[in-house]
């Protein structure tokens, strides 16, 4: 990608890293208009779409302007809406074509929100960012959760820890750990991983 990019006039590739603390270093001394992030890095801290969402949460809070391209290997799109919601700019299959990868970032880089064919294929077959409860109100099979647990799973989402939930809600770990469960249970999930996936894999925004 970078190699490709490089050719053409429209872009001036500033670098590139696998380390998402360098990342974040590199951007605060050399600012970019545009961001490409790869989803197939293993970046080793748990599930990669929890990771890149809580990367991008925290792309987005300290740069508000930077415009975040995610270049994906993924079949399906279901987990697209939550990133959306975060004010993520465009979404590439990586069986894009250059052709149209090229067409979808340029689109981006005048500031419009731009996918490939095949994400907006599946985009336009489900409900457009959808949340909790409108999917509550289209499904009567959906779990229903109560306002307090979907905050837990919302900083759950976002990497929070038992402990830092505790803390960021002013309750007991006790209490914590009580949400935790019946969310597991609602969803049908045998535990905190398969709860991450089923949130993903239904493209909920919390």
């Amino acid at each position: 990608m970078r190699a490709m990019l490089g050719s053409q006039h429209e872009f001036e590739c500033a670098g590139s890293s696998a380390d998402p603390a360098m990342l974040l270093k590199e951007l605060a001394s050399q600012p970019v208009d545009l961001l490409i992030l790869d989803l197939d890095i293993d970046y080793g801290h748990g599930h990669p779409l929890q990771y890149c969402y809580k990367l991008c949460r925290q792309l987005q809070a300290a740069y508000p302007a930077l415009r975040i391209v995610l270049h994906s290997p993924l079949r399906h799109a279901n987990w697209a809406n939550a990133f959306l919601a975060l004010g993520v700019k465009g979404i590439i299959s990586k069986d894009t074509d250059f052709s149209e990868t090229y067409t979808c970032l340029l689109e981006v880089s005048a500031g419009h929100v731009s996918f490939c064919k095949e994400i907006k294929r599946q985009l336009n077959a489900t409900a457009f960012r959808q949340t909790f409860d409108e999917m509550e109100e289209a499904d009567p099979a959906m779990p229903v959760f109560t306002a307090r647990e979907k905050t837990v799973l919302s900083l759950l989402i976002q990497g929070y820890s038992s402990k830092e939930m505790a803390e960021e809600l002013h309750v007991s770990l006790k209490t914590i750990e009580s949400h935790r469960q019946h969310l597991v249970y609602k969803a049908k999930v045998k535990n905190t991983a398969e709860l991450i996936s089923f949130v993903f894999r239904y493209g909920l925004v919390v």
